[in-house]
């Protein structure tokens, strides 16, 4: 396979290593015969990184040796691959993989661990990476003193679309400025395309077109900034909850605005699931996604969950009023535009809070705090939730996990403006009106 990398010196005393990360292997349908055989090789996407140390051993000792003559010779260096060496969800994915579906959010292209430190290993300083269409920060220090920082570039279409300046200010103190697309000349040039699209889903009949229909109102985006956002509004409606979020936890998450979610946290009943259509008017949620479970005597009327989450609400305000909020302004936060707000951080971290603003950010500190230390355990049926939970149960166990990793992935590494202190081995916020979740 081609090696594609090479190593540039643009301007005096920098040194551009540009690293080649494809790595295509040989799968059960190679063929030694027909050794140019394209499905005779797994695609490189998912393997990143991980595979270079096994089957580009020697692209990692030419790293060495070029992070070894930069030093020795003076010079700063900075590598750029298609793909990230450490963690891009803010050190959450393990917390991300024991709450959403298998393989959501696509995990699999995570760098392991020893992945990171034998790069960490190499001496290489900085690398920008790509692949995810994230923006984000991470770095990495090793006992032996070697320290990495990856630099999640974001991509230029989706939301939190922006690009990167990196200035040596010095040779250990590097700048890093985050120049966000919201304003593009001619950003609705291409809609009349869209509109072709639209206009097909909208007169097909097919079960799949349906249910691909999209909200026209993208139409009315007065900037590029404005469509992105809408845009990932649609793409998590249409794609990502149907392929990342549990069955309970998407219809929970697809059902409950913030004031309700914030009043659940609160409550406390003995009203189960199963009970939940025989008093239907309380909150939006069902026992379908739940399995049917054995009726325990000692249960209550349906009736009671009303006294119950009356109880539950007087808590709630009294959480909202202590930081100086209101609760009836938690339901500003629709469930589309909650679920729209936790990918948007996953995706654009620290640019996502600032375009939430600050009482949204507030808003959703509160909930953030506000779930049980211990929620009491699920009670499954095999795999699944079973209709004889009570009522709240489920939710506080899932969503406090939620919000837990809500906070972690608005409270990274600063992501916007901030330098690097390679002599330090510390990332500090340049930005004086970031917001963040801490």
């Amino acid at each position: 396979m081609v090696d594609a990398s090479y190593l540039v010196e643009p301007v005096k005393g920098i040194w551009l290593l540009a690293l080649d990360g494809n790595v295509h292997a040989p799968n059960a349908n190679f063929d030694p015969a027909n050794p140019k055989y394209f499905k005779g090789y797994d695609n490189a996407g998912d393997a990143g990184w991980n595979k270079m140390l096994t089957h580009k051993i020697h692209q990692i000792e030419w790293i060495k040796s070029v992070a070894a003559r930069a030093k020795a010779q003076g010079k700063q260096l900075m590598s750029f691959s298609h793909y990230p060496t450490m963690d891009f969800y803010a050190n959450q994915t393990d917390a991300m993989k024991a709450v959403f579906k298998p393989g959501a959010f696509q995990v699999s292209r995570m760098p392991a661990a020893a992945t990171t430190a034998a790069l960490a290993a190499t001496g290489l300083p900085l690398h920008v990476g790509g692949h995810m269409h994230f923006n984000g920060t991470n770095d990495y220090k090793d006992s032996a003193g070697n320290y990495l920082v990856n630099v999640q570039s974001p991509s230029l279409a989706v939301f939190g679309a922006a690009y990167k300046i990196v200035s040596y200010q010095s040779r250990d103190l590097i700048d890093v400025q985050t120049v966000s697309l919201n304003n593009v000349a001619r950003h609705n040039e291409l809609f009349p395309l869209y509109q072709v699209e639209y206009d097909y889903l909208q007169g097909s009949g097919a079960a799949g077109d349906v249910a691909k229909r999209w909200n026209r109102g993208i139409f009315d985006s007065k900037s590029y900034g404005e469509f992105t956002r809408t845009y990932f509004g649609e793409l998590s409606r249409l794609r990502f909850m149907s392929d990342y979020w549990p069955c309970e936890m998407k219809e929970a998450a697809m059902a409950l605005d913030a004031r309700q979610m914030l009043i659940l946290s609160q409550l406390q009943t003995k009203v189960t699931l199963a009970q939940l259509k025989d008093n239907p008017s309380v909150l939006p949620l069902t026992a379908a996604c739940a399995a049917k479970g054995a009726v325990t005597d000692g249960g209550v009327a349906a009736s009671q969950l009303t006294a119950d989450w009356a109880v539950a609400t007087a808590k709630a305000e009294q959480l909202a009023a202590a930081a100086n909020l209101k609760l009836g302004d938690f339901a500003k936060i629709s469930a589309y535009e909650f679920y729209g707000d936790f990918h948007r951080t996953v995706y654009a971290g620290e640019l996502a809070l600032r375009d939430m603003g600050a009482e949204r950010v507030a808003q959703y500190k509160v909930l953030m705090g506000a779930f049980p230390a211990s929620p009491a355990a699920i009670i499954r049926v095999g795999d699944q939730l079973s209709d004889q939970n009570p009522v709240h149960v489920a939710f506080q166990s899932q969503f406090k996990q939620v919000f837990t990793i809500l906070k972690g992935l608005g409270s990274g590494k600063p992501s916007e403006h901030f330098t690097i202190d390679l002599k330090a081995q510390k990332l500090n916020n340049a930005s004086s009106s970031g917001l963040s979740f801490n």
